[in-house]
């Protein structure tokens, strides 16, 4: 997170990669009527915003809820970002032209090498929510719709895994 905190908009990229699960080209779709976000005051609110992710043949719309980080870190980027060419898509390039699934790659791959994370991806952020969910008690089902799986059997990886670290933390306690 400290390696992009200096540029707006890769800081909320990471932020809603890790705040939300959400996969690279549901985030390269985004457009800016998709973020809802509540004002500056209600930030002591536990969730203080939403992303509406639209629906495709495969894949039913669903509202995700998001957290004070994400939100703050949208805020700034959002604030930086009507001083640039006005275009519909959230994530926007330097030319102004939407961003594209391998431009986030590019983005997220720089800062991983920055501080030396080697083997890991955009789709990595993505695991380590939900590792993260699933090990602090979120059930499949909550998962489930919050990732975007059609089936419950693609979350069960985050579930099992997450009893791995529960387990592997109780015999190597310090």
């Amino acid at each position: 997170m400290a390696a992009c905190a200096h540029n707006p908009r890769d800081y909320a990229l990471v932020q809603l990669l890790l705040q939300t699960g959400i996969k690279l080209s549901e985030l390269t779709q985004l457009a800016l009527s998709d973020v809802e976000l509540l004002s500056v005051r209600s930030l002591e609110k536990k969730d203080v915003g939403y992303l509406h992710i639209g629906g495709s043949a495969r894949q039913k719309a669903r509202i995700l809820p998001l957290n004070r980080k994400a939100c703050l870190a949208l805020n700034l980027y959002l604030k930086e970002r009507i001083t640039q060419k006005t275009n519909s898509v959230l994530f926007v390039s330097r030319f102004g032209t939407q961003l594209g699934a391998r431009g986030v790659e590019k983005i997220i791959d720089k800062y991983l090498r920055s501080v030396g994370i080697s083997d890991a991806s955009v789709q990595s952020l993505r695991h380590t929510f939900g590792a993260y969910h699933a090990a602090m008690g979120a059930s499949i089902k909550t998962l489930q719709e919050a990732m975007g799986y059609k089936d419950k059997r693609s979350t069960m990886i985050y579930i099992s895994l997450s009893g791995e670290i529960r387990k592997q933390m109780r015999n190597n306690a310090l």
